[in-house]
């Protein structure tokens, strides 16, 4: 009897010539098969895939993600299944993590969270992050659309995996969203009081910026996941998504301007997930929009000191620490902390150098507290790289502060960057 393969990775195609081919070359060299259901493609989409080694099965469309997905599930052969996306890629040196997480015997699926820099607009719930599982038969999708596989074994034993998927943008994303929407409200109308479609729909509302829309379903399914005895009797699904929701919620209170409403769900939030700290950083945003400052700093600092600390049962933070640095430079600045605001500024600029209001800040500290060579600092380093934006940005922040002989620095700089008599941008 041959020995059964290891991963496989399974797909949903339709017209996804453009970036299947690239997708199925990056992805060969790691997996054992790749399965591919096609729900109509009549394109070159199906010669492409056969072309790349894949076992296609070309099915009725019947408007229902999970029965597809379900099917790819039941061709598989692997010990593991890896789903993407046809114009989804993973990056070669990540790749080489997979075998190492796949040796793991303590664990039934890995989170491996999607990089949409196209659409860093939407919200999107980390229940789709659920991508690399052990291939059982208990494990089947559910939903028509936003599917997801609700089973408790998979929930205690789920994983971050490290490795993040680049996702492309579809020329016609909008009609797929369309389309996911329309079988959402499907669901949604045949299953109204279930907690993850209420919340999945509260997504879709605040993305349109539908905020008063969106808190009614949020408020319905947190209804439902604040009971204690009905969390511990969820599926799966309910661990991943729930303290999601208490986030996504208080954005829609944060963006009509309801502030104390927003303050009431992050602390219910916190005290349910206190590990998961993006609930904090918004706690401590909201306090420093309220003035409560001293509480602001209490919750910024606890989340600082917790990042590191992993917790399986909530999903992987995505407010980034520079943005919590920043946040808490904000706070202390408003203390005139002058000093404790340059730190967090710098420690958050070192962290993320392409924030340039940044270099505002920093200016605007660095002076109060007289420490300019930390800007002409920065500015060496700009003209090293030839940052020719950075230099920009310097040279007005010189100006502002009436330095015109650096001013000038600056004009020499960019002369010699871009040549006399060009214009800069």
């Amino acid at each position: 009897m041959a020995e059964k393969k290891r991963l496989s990775l399974c797909m949903v195609t339709c017209n996804d010539e453009k970036y299947l081919s690239d997708c199925l070359q990056n992805m060969k060299q790691v997996v054992d098969e790749i399965i591919i259901a096609d729900i109509g493609s009549i394109g070159k989409t199906i010669d492409i895939a056969k072309q790349e080694g894949a076992n296609v099965y070309q099915t009725k469309w019947n408007n229902d993600y999970s029965e597809v997905r379900n099917l790819c599930l039941e061709k598989a052969k692997g010990k593991w299944i890896l789903f993407l996306q046809a114009n989804e890629t993973i990056a070669t040196e990540q790749l080489k993590k997979l075998n190492i997480l796949l040796d793991n015997p303590n664990v039934e699926g890995y989170l491996l969270y999607i990089d949409r820099r196209s659409e860093n607009y939407r919200i999107s719930s980390p229940v789709e992050s659920l991508r690399l599982f052990r291939n059982r038969k208990e494990y089947r999708y559910k939903y028509k659309a936003f599917e997801c596989i609700p089973d408790m074994y998979l929930a205690s034993s789920i994983k971050d995996s490290g490795i993040r998927i680049i996702h492309n943008t579809d020329a016609d994303f909008s009609r797929k969203i369309q389309l996911l929407n329309l079988l959402l409200q499907e669901d949604l109308n045949n299953h109204p009081e279930d907690s993850y479609l209420q919340y999945m729909y509260g997504i879709e509302l605040l993305n349109q910026r539908r905020f008063e829309e969106s808190i009614e379903y949020f408020q319905k399914a947190r209804k439902n996941v604040a009971n204690l005895d009905y969390l511990n009797n969820m599926e799966s699904l309910g661990y991943l998504f729930a303290p999601h929701l208490y986030k996504c919620l208080s954005w829609s209170f944060i963006s009509l301007q309801q502030y104390e409403n927003a303050k009431e769900v992050l602390e219910e939030g916190v005290k349910r997930y206190p590990f998961y700290t993006d609930l904090l950083v918004l706690q401590g945003d909201i306090e420093k929009r309220l003035r409560q400052y001293e509480s602001a700093i209490q919750s910024l600092e606890k989340c600082l000191r917790m990042k590191d600390q992993p917790n399986l049962l909530v999903p992987m933070h995505e407010i980034d620490v520079s943005v919590i640095l920043e946040i808490l430079g904000d706070v202390h600045e408003r203390l005139f902390n002058y000093q404790k605001a340059l730190t967090c500024y710098q420690k958050s600029y070192e962290i993320n150098k392409t924030n340039h209001k940044l270099l505002y800040k920093i200016a605007r500290s660095t002076k109060i507290v007289k420490k300019d060579y930390l800007l002409e600092e920065i500015f060496e380093e700009a003209t090293e790289k030839k940052d020719i934006e950075k230099i920009l940005i310097l040279m007005e922040i010189f100006y502002q502060y009436h330095d015109y002989s650096k001013v000038l620095v600056c004009l020499e700089h960019l002369e010699s960057l871009v040549g006399k008599g060009e214009q800069t941008k």
